[in-house]
């Protein structure tokens, strides 16, 4: 059969025609696929969704053989969002509560994978916001170590936004309240002692009512003393 041909690609055609698994051996593989898949195999989330909707597109074809080869909605999308792994689970909840599985109106993959790329997006912001944070071992803000700029392109001093200099606008807690309160889940001694120091510092001074109520006490008791002064020198 091979001797016969003469063109390259027809050649490695040939074999690929032959071998290639059929009907079974189609679906084993493909089915195997299947059971496997998950988030922790892939990249990221979209080479997620993308090797998913092959193996869904390759069911199709196979359906075409077999009509009854075909998985209903819901078990697609449980599917997908179980592969996704325990870092999802938070999400998954609120996505459960928000949507419905099975019904009419039951969730579609589409938005599911859709879902599952912002939260992974919104994980690689608070990871990366960690990260900034325990790279500086004493619990503090990092600083830049020169005050003449910023040295790489998208930095800013921060001073004209917050008006306290030491830090850039990327690690302000004013512009980024959520950089606090990770350093005073980190720090919670440190942190309770920087609110108590607050609150001793901003003591309110006494209104007016009280100023004006201790002015003509004082001078009573300036009298007094006056008086008792006098009445020994006699």
């Amino acid at each position: 059969m091979v001797k016969t041909i003469t063109d390259l690609s027809r050649l490695l055609e040939t074999p690929e025609a032959n071998f290639k698994p059929k009907g079974e051996g189609i679906f084993n593989e493909i089915y195997n696929r299947w059971e496997n898949i998950n988030l922790e195999e892939c990249k990221d989330v979209n080479d997620y969704c993308t090797q998913f909707d092959q193996i869904c597109a390759e069911f199709a074809e196979i359906a075409e053989i077999d009509s009854t080869c075909v998985f209903p909605r819901p078990i697609l999308v449980k599917k997908f969002l179980q592969g996704l792994g325990p870092a999802f689970s938070t999400w998954q909840m609120s996505f459960y509560q928000q949507h419905n599985i099975i019904g009419d109106n039951g969730v579609t993959l589409c938005d599911a994978q859709s879902g599952a790329r912002v939260e992974e997006q919104r994980l690689k912001s608070n990871n990366a916001t960690t990260a900034l944070l325990a790279t500086n071992k004493f619990g503090k803000r990092p600083r830049e170590a020169s005050t003449s700029g910023p040295p790489v392109p998208g930095g800013r001093w921060c001073h004209n936004n917050c008006r306290h200099a030491g830090h850039w606008d990327r690690e302000c807690w004013i512009q980024h309240p959520e950089l606090k309160l990770i350093w005073e889940a980190q720090n919670p001694e440190r942190a309770a002692a920087r609110r108590a120091k607050r609150t001793r510092t901003n003591i309110p001074p006494p209104s007016a009512t009280q100023a004006h109520v201790a002015a003509p006490t004082q001078a009573h008791a300036a009298v007094a003393v006056t008086s008792t002064r006098t009445s020994n020198l006699f």
